[in-house]
């Protein structure tokens, strides 16, 4: 009996230090990832905790939510779809309103409410950064109206993404509700750092990415897609770090549909991420204020003409 519990307190060591080795800080126990990670993890004990969360662990239900008639779609209304894993979601260090409600909205499972943290669709319920992001496009005049449609999931890895992925099919029911009312006009795409802890090659990123377009082209999406340079997460010291910005802006080079949204690897450090991953307060606001000078210039330099043939919902 005494052997056996040496050799279990030997494995567990051994494997809590494997962890360590794997998000590069060589930590014998790696207190503040795992504590980071927790909100992966909900307790099927209390009834009330589940049933904030669909099957997805999206947050579904909160109370405090103003909801509004949702608007009706002109060309000055932007629909950001917003796909991805938890710096997507609701991770971050400050929970965030809207300076505009009635005109920044979060849609989910058919209605509307005014945008603020955390927001319905997206896991955890901390804050985030796309209520900024939407405060920020009005502002600038790009659009008169926003509608958020986050489904973000933390710790997803893009092959969950792709065809025959879970949440490919979770994305294609998703669109299913979002096209009875509105046509999207950007998707939002900030991924990666999973990926870069389970080693995924270049090659591969890029090809489930591609799978992943042709779901949403399938499903009428014809939107352009921003996609961040997303990779760092607790300081990975891996060869794989380097794979999965390199397929991100392989993906930008070669496809005229994909523009750089937001390089977040050089303009959110590691100081700027209050667990070590996620953003901080400073964070969220500079990651808002650059993607939305991002789709600001898109815009700009893509105005739809008279001639376009371009419809919209009235």
């Amino acid at each position: 009996m005494r052997a056996l519990i040496h050799i279990i307190l030997v494995l567990g060591f051994v494997a809590a230090f494997s962890y360590g080795l794997v998000v590069g800080n060589y930590e014998v126990f790696p207190y503040q990832q795992l504590k980071a990670a927790k909100h992966l993890f909900v307790h099927s004990e209390d009834a009330k905790v589940v049933r904030l969360y669909d099957e997805y662990g999206r947050l579904s239900e909160i109370t405090g939510k103003t909801e509004l008639p949702c608007p009706v779609q002109t060309e000055r209304t932007g629909i950001l779809l917003v796909i991805g894993q938890s710096n997507a979601g609701n991770s971050a260090e400050k929970l965030v309103h809207t300076r505009f409600p009635g005109r920044n909205l979060n849609f989910f499972n058919g209605r509307c409410y005014v945008s603020g943290s955390p927001l319905l669709g997206a896991t955890n319920r901390r804050g985030e950064w796309l209520t900024l992001l939407g405060d920020q496009l009005i502002e600038q005049g790009v659009y008169d109206n926003i509608v958020l449609i986050p489904s973000a999931i933390g710790g997803s890895v893009i092959a969950r993404w792709a065809d025959e992925g879970d949440l490919n099919q979770m994305l294609i029911s998703t669109l299913r509700g979002i096209n009875e009312l509105y046509r999207v006009t950007d998707v939002i795409w900030h991924q990666g750092e999973g990926d870069v802890a389970m080693y995924t090659r270049t090659s591969t990123y890029v090809d489930k990415f591609q799978s992943l377009m042709h779901t949403l082209a399938t499903a009428g999406i014809d939107a352009p897609f921003f996609m961040s340079i997303a990779s760092k997460c607790f300081d990975i010291g891996a060869p794989s770090k380097d794979w999965v910005p390199d397929a991100q802006q392989t993906l930008i080079e070669n496809h005229e549909n994909i523009v750089l949204g937001v390089n977040t690897d050089e303009i959110v450090p590691l100081e700027d991420r209050h667990d070590g991953c996620h953003f901080g307060a400073r964070a969220q606001e500079r990651v808002a204020a650059e993607l939305a000078s991002s789709i600001a210039r898109y815009r700009a330099a893509n105005a739809p003409s008279v001639e376009s043939g371009v419809r919209w919902l009235d």
